[in-house]
């Protein structure tokens, strides 16, 4: 049986997103950002609803939105300017999502290496003869062993 990747759960049921719905006032409470300002970011077009099926017109928002409108509030309590905060965002968000999908890229799951615990990060050469395991130490250090296939258990 072929082993269910992360990148194919995280795009189906199990660890999707995409049915986190938040109303305005709901996002405005978890953030600390007033209805009032996010219409005004809405205008601006720096943050946007979710399109309805159901017919209804109020305002609901995704976790990315939700994600968003957190950085955005971050930097400006930081002191940054509007704009430069909708920038600040975007590029971190940008950066974390190139990070995610690297990483449900290289994840072949979990492997007993040296007695630890280790992730295994797929095959280390192109002949497919070594794997890359990772795992984090007591120090916070990462830590990387490279063994034959098949060696780990």
């Amino acid at each position: 049986m072929a082993r269910a990747s992360l990148r194919d759960t995280s795009n189906g049921k199990i660890f999707s997103m995409v049915n986190l719905i938040f109303g305005i006032g709901q996002i405005s409470k978890m953030t600390d950002v007033s209805t009032r300002q996010l219409r005004y970011w809405e205008s601006k077009g720096y943050i946007h609803p979710k399109k309805r099926e159901d017919g209804n017109t109020s305002r609901v928002y995704g976790y990315d939105t939700f994600l968003k409108v957190s950085g955005i509030k971050l930097m400006l309590d930081e002191g940054y300017t509007l704009a430069a905060s909708v920038e600040r965002t975007d590029a971190l968000m940008n950066e974390a999502f190139n990070i995610r999908s690297f990483l449900l890229d290289a994840y072949h799951g979990e492997a007993t290496v040296e007695g630890h615990t280790m992730l295994d990060l797929g095959y280390f050469d192109d002949a497919h003869t070594q794997r890359l395991y990772a795992r984090t130490t007591e120090n916070g250090h990462v830590h990387y062993v490279v063994k034959p296939e098949n060696e780990a258990k």
